[in-house]
């Protein structure tokens, strides 16, 4: 928020989201700012080998396991992240997907393509927030069934749709095909060149 508030966000806008706005006309000397129609649940992470809890502060994120380095891709697009109303599951999910997409193309981890599932934990409980995205070529969507309890990629233009498979469902030595899905991904380089994937060369990383 600070960085939106002096104007030094990852995308330049003319306005300031009234959310920082009200947050900012707070007294100095207020410690604790509560944030209307937001989770008032509290974040925490544990890894090995004491499994201490981490405590997370309000309004930061983390990431676990192999994705510890997409905390600066994301931290990148917070304020994309957060530009809006609270609670927008569209923007949020859009703009955390964004920067997990380009975090992999850029930094080449190998991957199976297709969009990234997003599940949001509130009061209301756990959602499971699909996409769907129109191009002029094709038509990408993800979504959850809920009777078949399985995340869904589908190329409604094609015709063409693979069921995700849990990470515990998948045995290396037993899989001879290798699927993927680069339809989504495909689509938004066609759409915009400029979002071609770009790997971070062995050189670059020294810096």
């Amino acid at each position: 928020m600070n960085t939106i508030a002096i104007g030094q966000g990852s995308i330049q806008r003319t306005w300031t989201p009234d959310i920082i706005v009200r947050i900012l006309q707070t007294p100095p000397e207020a410690i604790l700012i509560g944030i209307p129609n937001t989770v008032r649940g509290v974040l925490y992470t544990m890894s090995s080998p004491d499994f201490r809890p981490q405590y997370v502060k309000p309004l930061e994120f983390c990431a676990i396991g192999s994705g510890q380095g997409s905390t600066a891709q994301i931290r990148a697009y917070a304020d994309w992240i957060i530009f809006g109303v609270p609670g927008n599951d569209l923007v949020e999910s859009s703009g955390l997907r964004d920067a997990m997409s380009q975090f992999v193309a850029s930094n080449g981890i190998d991957d199976v393509g297709g969009h990234f599932p997003c599940v949001k934990i509130d009061r209301r409980g756990i959602g499971c927030l699909g996409s769907s995205q129109k191009f002029p070529q094709s038509e990408i969507s993800l979504y959850y069934n809920p009777e078949k309890m399985r995340w869904i990629q589908e190329n409604r233009s094609a015709g063409k749709a693979v069921v995700l498979r849990y990470p515990w469902e998948i045995d290396p030595v037993k899989m001879k095909d290798e699927i993927r899905f680069n339809d989504w991904r495909d689509a938004v380089e066609d759409f915009n060149p400029a979002r071609t994937r770009k790997k971070i060369s062995r050189s670059d990383t020294r810096d």
